[in-house]
């Protein structure tokens, strides 16, 4: 159960409170985007621009929306690369994902990714050359 604050649920904007928008912002619940803002903490989207809280999208630099690192994972924005987040190997270029990072492509990873003929075969890195 979370506690709320009353001033947060007046239906009023209470910036002595801390309120950036009616009900958000501050020590209420994050804005949505077009609510008013301060600071990105005070935004959903954990964006805020001119003074508005802004919708996600896959350049704004921040891990928001349905992505699964900052600005890729989803199907509309590009995969990740190696390094960045990620909930499923689907995520990454590489397709294989590890503890909710994206890995570089190896010859043992399981995945033909790289430049790999077959799975972890073949290619200019991998030793072992695919079967027949």
């Amino acid at each position: 159960m979370w506690c709320v604050p009353p001033h947060c649920e007046n239906g009023a904007r209470d910036t002595g409170r801390g309120e950036t928008g009616v009900d958000c912002g501050g020590p209420c619940r994050p804005c949505q985007a077009g609510d008013r803002c301060r600071a990105a903490a005070d935004c959903g989207s954990g964006v805020c621009t001119n003074g508005s809280c802004m919708i996600p999208t896959c350049s704004d630099g921040v891990k928001n929306g349905d992505e699964a690192g900052i600005d890729c994972g989803t199907a509309s924005c590009p995969l990740c690369r190696p390094g960045r987040g990620c909930a499923t190997g689907a995520d990454c270029t590489s397709g294989v994902c590890w503890s909710g990072v994206c890995q570089a492509p190896s010859c043992t990873d399981g995945v033909k990714n790289g430049d790999e003929a077959g799975v972890d075969c073949g290619g200019d890195g991998c030793a072992a050359p695919c079967p027949e």
